[in-house]
């Protein structure tokens, strides 16, 4: 099962990182910055203080981009994992509908976990623009759920 797991979260995340290339293309819309997400988790380990609210202007490290999609795709296997063991207990089937709203339900860390600990508040409201930071959340979680809920009948 842990290979399936594994598969499924690569693969969803796969799928999370198409559509925002599909999104950027078609609305000019950045997709999200793996740098400095991994900026942010080595700048974590440096200063041993979760919430960095400059780190933009921080130095950059020799090696944030790939540490920082190693970040992204490790949570996206933890994502995984979570869906498995909830329907393991028949908490959620594995389909589109339950994806979905694992998706949905899925899209309060960024917004009260990430988006804080990079500095950028609560639902992204020390951004210039916090709604439109939400809603490409909220939707981008929304296709990875559905990813996961389909993939899970596959791998």
């Amino acid at each position: 099962m842990l290979i399936s797991i594994i598969l499924v979260g690569i693969f969803s995340c796969l799928v999370l990182d198409l559509w925002q290339q599909i999104i950027r293309t078609l609305f000019g819309i950045p997709a999200s910055d793996w740098g400095l997400v991994g900026r942010w988790f080595l700048t974590v380990i440096e200063i041993k203080k979760l919430i960095v609210f400059d780190i933009e202007t921080r130095n950059k490290f020799e090696r944030e981009l790939p540490v920082g999609w190693l970040v992204h795709y490790f949570v996206a296997i933890l994502y995984a994992l979570v869906f498995w063991i909830l329907a393991y207990y028949h908490v959620l089937t594995t389909s589109l509908i339950d994806g979905i709203i694992f998706g949905g339900i899925s899209v309060v860390v960024p917004w009260f976990f990430f988006l804080p600990c990079m500095g950028k508040g609560v639902l992204g409201l020390r951004t210039s623009k916090p709604i439109l930071v939400c809603t490409m959340a909220f939707f981008t979680h929304i296709v990875f759920g559905a990813s996961i809920g389909i993939l899970f009948n596959i791998f």
